[in-house]
């Protein structure tokens, strides 16, 4: 029996691997023109190509009825490779191109490593690239199938304003529908005016409109200004779609069990959104299943319906406590429109203790009072609860802490950077991140070694100005 499963596993990937099929420069052509086609680029060194074909080729076999999904040696097909912009210094593999009915390929953007999210990418962009819209009632059809449909309207095809639609419409394939008329009468019938862009949405006020002329940034700045809801509910199905947007967030964090305040508030910022549309994504959130949201943007207290801005790291938080009602909230927004609030500082509560063991904890509150004292050698710490090099070398940091316990002109410290807003001038791209602020000065440098006590201690001596001949290092 085991042997029969073995047989049939082995079977099932052999024909999964057929449903890819190896292209050269000169077949590569003849698969161009005819639905959608996928190229891997690999080669025969990258570890991650060989990780990721079986998840292809399964993608392979289940998109055989939509997609042809091909493989190219890069290696060995170089000019190829070249020809779609690959195998320049620094190009990684593999780098897949997706054409779809011979027109030039787009970079595939989704996940490769696993054959669900290959197989989700390339349904989500199959059919038209435009619908073709020919009655009023295939437009109601269209508006009934779709959140959002963008409609242009034309006099002709070839019309400036039509190429530029349709050059846009591809570069947007697989996130938002479109549909194109050429039929200036179909478009007076429609009160439409012809050339022109239509955004139909089954929410708000149902339809914004873009006149001529068309370019490709007047038609992304409508979309990004016009296909979100003025008040919209955020969650992990769209958060992507709005950091896209890179405005300011304006959240409304709401306990909808207590229906009044909840309808109440949303009223109340609604109104406000609508004088902002374009500048800042309003959104609320349910703060008792994403209580984090909260932590993140500075509200600490626990009161719902509560309201604040975030953008850039930074938070401006609406006095908690305070009524959200239309004319506080509009002029907290307009104060930070005008740049007239301070940032709400994300923080832990202060220990109790600050220091001990030689080793000081800080906290958002405490940060740069205690980092920037000019009299002192600051060596800090940034880690993440849930990092688990940050507790291997708990042992080793605690070691550091030690040797300069008696030194009251160096400090060694460390802060929690998930629960506490970390200055810009801290960059962490990894954790645990260790940074030392000098005596004097206040440089601040990146400490670029390794997590060893000793390796640390040197770096500390090297560079400090107020390190004392005898510390604990002689104990070492």
């Amino acid at each position: 029996m085991h042997m029969l499963a073995v047989v049939l596993a082995s079977a099932a990937a052999l024909a999964a691997a057929a449903d890819v099929v190896t292209a050269d420069t000169a077949t590569l052509p003849s698969f161009l023109g005819k639905g959608i086609v996928v190229v891997k680029f690999h080669t025969p060194w990258c570890a991650l190509c060989k990780r990721v074909a079986p998840e292809y080729e399964s993608a392979a076999g289940r998109l055989k009825e939509t997609a042809t999904l091909l493989k190219v040696d890069a290696s060995v097909e170089t000019d190829l490779a070249k020809q779609y912009g690959l195998h320049a210094p620094g190009t990684t593999y593999p780098a897949i191109k997706v054409f779809f009915d011979g027109d030039d390929p787009v970079d595939y953007d989704g996940d490769f490593r696993k054959a669900d999210d290959m197989v989700s990418w390339v349904q989500a962009r199959k059919g038209p690239l435009m619908h073709p819209l020919d009655t009023a009632t295939m437009l109601e059809e269209l508006k009934g199938q779709h959140r959002l449909l963008v409609v242009g309207h034309f006099p002709s095809a070839e019309s400036e304003d039509a190429l530029a639609f349709k050059q846009f419409a591809k570069t947007k394939r697989g996130h938002n529908t479109f549909a194109v008329s050429y039929d200036t009468a179909l478009g007076e019938s429609l009160g439409v005016a012809s050339p022109s862009v239509v955004l139909h949405k089954q929410f708000d006020h149902g339809k914004d409109v873009l006149s001529s002329p068309l370019t490709p940034d007047s038609l992304a700045e409508f979309l990004r200004t016009h296909a979100f809801p003025v008040l919209d509910e955020i969650g992990m199905h769209n958060f992507e779609a709005y950091a896209s947007r890179n405005l300011p967030m304006g959240y409304l964090l709401l306990n909808p069990a207590d229906t009044l305040a909840t309808t109440a508030a949303q009223e109340a910022v609604k109104a406000v959104a609508l004088n902002h549309v374009g500048t800042i994504s309003f959104v609320w959130v349910n703060a008792l299943k994403m209580p984090q949201v909260a932590t993140n943007v500075g509200l600490r207290k626990g009161i719902w319906p509560s309201f604040a801005i975030d953008h850039e790291g930074s938070h401006y938080a609406f006095p908690e406590g305070k009524p959200v009602e239309k004319e506080a909230v509009a002029q907290f927004v307009a104060d930070y429109m005008d740049g007239k609030l301070e940032p709400t500082i994300k923080s832990e509560d202060e220990p109790e203790k600050l220091t001990e063991n030689g080793l000081t904890t800080l906290v958002g509150f405490t940060f740069k009072s205690v980092v920037f004292d000019a009299d002192k050698d600051v060596f800090v710490q940034f880690y993440a609860p849930y990092c688990g090099h940050c507790k291997k070398m708990i042992p080793a940091y605690q070691q550091v802490a030690d040797t300069f316990r008696d030194n009251d002109g160096v400090l060694v410290a460390k802060m929690d950077a998930i629960a506490n807003d970390v200055p810009a001038e801290f960059p962490i791209l990894g954790f645990p991140q260790m940074y030392f602020v000098q005596a004097g000065t206040n440089e601040i440098m990146k400490y670029p070694g390794q997590r060893e006590a000793e390796k640390m201690i040197t770096y500390i001596q090297k560079h400090g100005k107020n390190v004392k001949e005898a510390t604990k290092q002689e104990e070492l």
